[in-house]
């Protein structure tokens, strides 16, 4: 059986387990919205693993589990709190009870990683931006030169010095809903202008800026197992677009193309994602007037359904299609 670990509306796991079923593969899917029961754990004495997790009506052992697909989420494991009518001691009882959960859940995932075929890895889920763009120069690839600072007067230094700035988050992308505008806010990579810095105030938050690439096109690529399945997103000509392709144009989409990175360039990126431990990821890239490659980062959990479906990669049966091949060549590890 195939487990899957996703999230409640994720359209690519959708599709991936209809081709798990043409291809006849059973499995499960767990969203980690839903509540699993611990039902049986055992490590013996040469270390061998068992365990059995109740979801609903469904019982499933860990000896029928043959391959893992790591998509998003975590396992909720519903660990019971014992009571206590000391308000003190339940909360810190809820509080080791909810630590018990999460090294339960990081221990499972681990092991089915270890043990069995899979694609995506829990622990990796996210990757520190920084960690990973200085290990993409060590391995070869371009990066745009970057910086971190609250200093306004240093900024306005560093847009003298670079020409041209954008800034993004350190992290993931910032994300809220206003109460009182009644719209969301997210942080797009935005260009840095002398004005902006002006009009900043003092207590500026520690921000990521970096030069401007003046790009030719952007880049996106799936990672799967040692393949690279690249598209070129033709951004620069709508100036909605030009700085983050994701501000979208709905009214006039850019044109998404599928595209082949040169060797070097994969050869280099082949070296980071085994440094980084991923079977599958996300990247993002930028081209230049020059020609020149410029890595921004990986997400190892990114969305890849729109590429998949843009440049007839067919992502989705990809994957069924490892762990097919898995199930015919026995490549089941023992837990």
């Amino acid at each position: 059986m195939i487990l899957i670990l996703s999230e409640e509306g994720d359209i690519t796991t959708n599709e991936v387990m209809d081709w798990l079923a043409f291809y006849r593969l059973p499995y499960l899917r767990i969203n980690e919205e839903d509540r699993i029961q611990l039902d049986r754990f055992s490590i013996s004495e040469k270390g061998d693993l068992a365990f059995t997790i109740r979801l609903h009506r469904h019982l499933l052992h860990s000896g029928d589990i043959t391959g893992f697909f790591y998509r998003r989420g975590f396992f909720l494991f519903n660990l019971k709190v014992p009571k206590s009518n000391d308000q003190k001691i339940q909360t810190d009882l809820r509080n080791h009870i909810r630590q018990d959960a999460l090294d339960l859940n990081e221990f499972v995932a681990i092991m089915l990683e270890s043990g069995v075929a899979h694609i995506g890895e829990y622990r990796l889920h996210r990757v520190n931006k920084l960690t990973t763009l200085k290990m993409a120069a060590e391995c070869g690839l371009l990066i745009p030169p970057t910086y971190l600072s609250e200093n306004l007067p240093q900024i306005a230094a560093l847009l003298e010095q670079e020409g041209s700035l954008i800034s993004k988050g350190i992290s993931d992308t910032f994300s809220s809903d206003s109460l009182q505008l009644g719209v969301n806010i997210t942080g797009y990579t935005t260009k840095v202008s002398r004005a902006d810095i002006e009009s900043s105030s003092p207590a500026l938050a520690v921000t990521l800026f970096q030069k401007e690439i003046e790009k030719l096109l952007e880049v996106r690529s799936f990672y799967l197992r040692g393949r690279f399945y690249s598209m070129a997103i033709i951004s620069q000509q709508n100036q909605k677009t030009q700085t983050d392709y994701r501000q979208y144009d709905r009214e006039h989409p850019n044109r998404n193309v599928p595209f082949q990175l040169p060797a070097q360039v994969e050869q280099n990126l082949q070296q980071l994602m085994d440094r980084l431990e991923l079977s599958t990821g996300s990247i993002d890239l930028i081209v230049d007037k020059d020609e020149k490659y410029y890595f921004l980062e990986v997400n190892p959990v990114g969305q890849f359904g729109g590429l998949s479906d843009t440049c007839n990669y067919q992502l989705e049966k990809r994957i069924a299609e490892y762990f097919y091949g898995s199930e015919q060549n026995n490549g089941r590890r023992n837990l």
